[in-house]
């Protein structure tokens, strides 16, 4: 990875731009620039949002001139994964099916971060319509590891993670049906969070498994997840699923680790994890004892059945899903076909 300066946490860059010290303006071309030079090695950003960025910067920028508050992200840029609907670019989920497509509204997620003037700067690279673990199977190039353009930055929200560990941008959002934050953050060196189901809306992203969908922050540090997720967790109309979330700011927790008891499920240290990763659990279990929590051994015996188990649901839910995507409206759609069955057939065997 290049050796690039990191940028401030979240809440240092809005302060600066809410207090005028900067602008909002500079931190869209700082991250547009950073994108323009090091994204052809990498390739872990399919478009980038310019003009939008730079005219909602410059609003921010007024804003704050006239004395208003530019929002708890004001002026902070990020990316978005390409399932993700945005204005002013395609969202494609990294599939030739959706190539193209121009969304007539934005998810809820980049609404409510934009609403704190958060910019969206650009979309990410990813499994295509999230289907992998290694952001190799993307119709548009694979995403290098940012440590090791050898090696796979994991997946599916490999092109957030890569984004965020070359501090492209100081933040990026992705989703988590079976991994797809928290493996790419752990092969790229970041930090991931999948909230619990429901805590953030699925609406105006583009549907995997919809009843383990989940849409997270990917950042640089646990104060920034926190800070955007305090943004992004809601209550939303638009999607049946959400769920209130407790009152408070999850950036500003009370809770004393000595009132904790956290409960350690032995079934993940059989066979198979890797020693090294296993003496770095331990080592959290014991600073966690160390700080006054209670560790209590927890046994799920059902747990080594849940891959199988995930592998019926997933594939149900996904072949549900994506059977929206039949050539017939906003996809990709073949030419010469002979009927309605054999636009069904050319147009997903073409954009699939």
């Amino acid at each position: 990875m290049n050796n690039v300066d990191t940028w401030p946490s979240l809440s240092a860059i809005a302060a600066s731009v809410n207090n005028g010290d900067a602008s909002a303006v500079d931190q869209v071309k700082k991250a547009l620039t950073r994108i323009a030079e090091m994204n052809d090695a990498y390739n872990a950003v399919l478009q980038t949002i310019e003009s939008r960025a730079i005219k909602r910067a410059q609003e921010i920028d007024a804003a704050v001139a006239r004395g208003e508050p530019g929002g708890k992200l004001a002026g902070v840029p990020f990316l978005a994964k390409d399932n993700y609907l945005t204005f002013d670019s395609e969202t494609t989920a990294a599939s030739n099916m959706l190539k193209g497509f121009r969304a007539p509204y934005q998810a809820t997620a980049i609404e409510l971060l934009e609403a704190e003037g958060a910019i969206c700067v650009g979309k990410t690279n990813m499994d295509a319509f999230a289907h992998g673990g290694s952001t190799e199977n993307s119709d548009f190039g694979v995403t290098k590891n940012p440590h090791d353009i050898t090696r796979v930055p994991g997946g599916s929200s490999g092109g957030s993670a890569a984004a965020v560990a070359l501090r492209m941008v100081p933040f990026a959002l992705g989703s988590d049906t079976g991994g797809s934050i928290r493996q790419p953050a752990s092969f790229c060196g970041i930090v991931g969070l999948k909230p619990t189901y429901g805590l953030v809306s699925r609406s105006g992203v583009v549907a995997m498994a919809s009843s383990t969908d989940c849409m997270g922050p990917m950042t640089l540090t646990v104060e920034d997840a926190a800070l955007v997720l305090d943004v992004i967790a809601a209550d939303d109309s638009l999607d049946s699923t959400t769920i209130e979330r407790e009152s408070g700011s999850y950036t500003e927790s009370s809770i004393s680790l000595a009132s904790m008891k956290i409960g350690v499920v032995k079934e993940w240290f059989d066979d198979g994890l890797n020693p090294g990763v296993k003496d770095r659990i331990e080592a959290a279990i014991e600073t966690l004892r160390q700080a006054g929590a209670e560790i209590v051994p927890v046994s799920v015996p059902t747990l080594p059945a849940s891959l199988a188990i995930y592998y019926v649901v997933m594939p149900a839910e996904v072949s549900s899903n994506l059977s929206r995507h039949d050539g017939q409206r906003y996809q990709s759609s073949a030419e010469n076909t002979e009927d309605l069955h054999d636009s069904y057939v050319k147009s997903r065997t073409e954009g699939f």
